[in-house]
């Protein structure tokens, strides 16, 4: 979209995003200033050995043991090798290897995701995940190939914008029901137009009050409070009106 022209035919001046959000109750609105969703990267690590029968791994180089060394290795990239004070996620998702009881393959699959706010954080990663699955894999004579794909960066509300949200929150439900320091490991591509223009994203609450907060956005049960729709609707409004009045 934005290659396309989104932001420049007509000229785009300020950007407003809304996301209906069960981890909060119906009624309030989620605005933070700054970094509120994590940049969302891909990754893809080939951990391969000469592969060989089970009854022998003596004769070989077992990918399966090395793969699992690798995912515990990867746990020590935030916990050791990043600032306790810039928040990251490295996780693996799933590992694929081996078609047979007897038979030690030559190659494990792992994918999975990383997740930060900081942008220094952002450029480390991929060096990171590269050193650390190389070293664990190669610990046990097997070699660890990765592939990095990013998605978007994290989505940062300008200051202004964020406030001139939030205020517009509590016009509908009332300051008590403004929450301004919502932040979730999360991603949103809207991030990329806050690298262009200046704006703000906020999340309204939508979980059913019978459920409780929750279920998990993606969960095979998730559900919501439709009412939020409305909320939602008349804060873009609020909003574009706020704006439109200078």
């Amino acid at each position: 979209m934005i290659a396309d022209g989104v932001l420049d035919d007509p000229r785009v001046d300020v950007a407003f995003g809304i996301h209906l959000w069960t981890a909060l109750p119906l009624g309030q609105v989620g605005v933070s200033p700054g970094a509120m969703m994590a940049a969302v990267d891909e990754f893809r690590i080939d951990v391969t050995g000469p592969g060989g029968h089970a009854a022998s791994p003596h004769e070989t180089r077992d990918v399966i043991v090395a793969a699992s060394l690798v995912v515990t290795a990867l746990q020590t990239i935030v916990s050791r090798r990043l600032s306790p004070l810039q928040p990251a996620v490295v996780t693996v998702t799933s590992i694929h290897g081996g078609s047979a009881f007897n038979v030690i393959p030559d190659s494990v699959v792992l994918t999975g995701t990383c997740r930060s706010f900081d942008r220094d954080v952002y450029e480390r990663l991929p060096g990171l995940l590269e050193g650390t699955a190389a070293a664990a894999a190669s610990a046990l004579g097997c070699g660890a190939k990765l592939t990095y794909q990013r998605g978007n960066r994290a989505l940062v509300n300008n200051p202004a914008e964020s406030t001139r949200g939030a205020a517009c929150a509590a016009r509908l439900v009332g300051e008590a029901g403004v929450v301004r320091d919502c932040q979730t490991m999360g991603g949103e591509d809207f991030s990329e137009f806050l690298e262009l223009v200046p704006g703000a994203f906020a999340f309204v609450g939508a979980a059913k009050p019978e459920r409780g907060l929750g279920p998990a956005h993606h969960s095979p049960v998730f559900d919501f409070d439709e009412r939020a729709i409305g909320t939602a609707a008349s804060l873009l409004s609020s909003y574009a009106r706020d704006v439109l009045a200078g």
